[in-house]
């Protein structure tokens, strides 16, 4: 009697942990380099289980880690693009556990004014090395732009606050207004993922800026060679 009602027992529980399991459902985001795989509760539609981000064209895990209720928990792991390692960040104390960078020296606030200094760590975008890039690289470029072969340079800035928020996004080089536009929408959609850099053990303000590129060719552009300083290129011929 005794062995029969433990197993009753263990089948409830077997069934109750089978059907909290089956309230979670499989969802797939595919992008342009990358493709994210996680799993929501069909109830409450907040994320819930193992997070990761795959690299399209080999299958590399470049991302993973847990979300509890739509919040990310626990350790996080990111690789670089090549798959090698790159950081480890835990969001319970919002720490970085381990980073692999030959970054030393970043913009950062001195009174009214941005110098470039030696730094314990730079501003650091929550995602694979560079996932920044992706992201940047999916500014929607004006019609009227491709249309008549509007080709040049603009260029934008927004500063990382101590806290990690997005802040100050302005366009300091303009190539066209409506592309202005677009620049700004896709900076403030960097919000919310990013750690301060940090000079002698104390948060700081610190600066980044991008740099966008139009041309008809898609030979090699000398480019400012710095980690502050991501530049994002478009190819494309005029089709008047």
């Amino acid at each position: 009697m005794k062995l029969n009602f433990l197993t009753c027992i263990l089948l409830l529980l077997s069934l109750s942990s089978f059907g909290q399991e089956q309230k979670l459902k499989r969802k797939k985001i595919k992008g342009i380099a990358t493709n994210e795989i996680f799993t929501v509760d069909k109830k409450t539609k907040l994320r819930n289980g193992t997070y990761i981000k795959l690299k399209n064209q080999t299958g590399d895990t470049l991302v993973k880690g847990q979300f509890k209720n739509d919040e990310k928990v626990g350790l996080w792991e990111f690789k670089t693009y090549s798959n090698e390692p790159y950081m480890t960040y835990n969001y319970d104390n919002k720490e970085i556990v381990n980073l692999i960078s030959q970054v030393d020296s970043f913009p950062i606030r001195r009174d009214s004014i941005f110098v470039v200094e030696k730094v314990d760590r730079p501003a650091i975008y929550l995602d694979f090395d560079s996932g920044i890039d992706f992201c940047l690289m999916q500014t929607q470029l004006p019609v009227s732009m491709v249309r008549y072969g509007v080709y040049g340079s603009a260029m934008a800035s927004f500063v990382i606050g101590k806290e990690g928020q997005i802040k100050d996004i302005e366009v300091l080089v303009s190539m066209d207004k409506a592309f202005d536009k677009f620049i700004l929408e896709k900076i403030q959609s960097l919000k919310g993922n990013w750690i301060p850099a940090r000079k002698n053990g104390q948060n700081v303000d610190s600066k980044m800026f991008v740099l966008y590129k139009t041309s008809d060719s898609q030979k090699p552009i000398d480019d400012l060679d710095k980690a502050y300083c991501r530049v994002v290129r478009f190819f494309y011929k005029a089709i008047k």
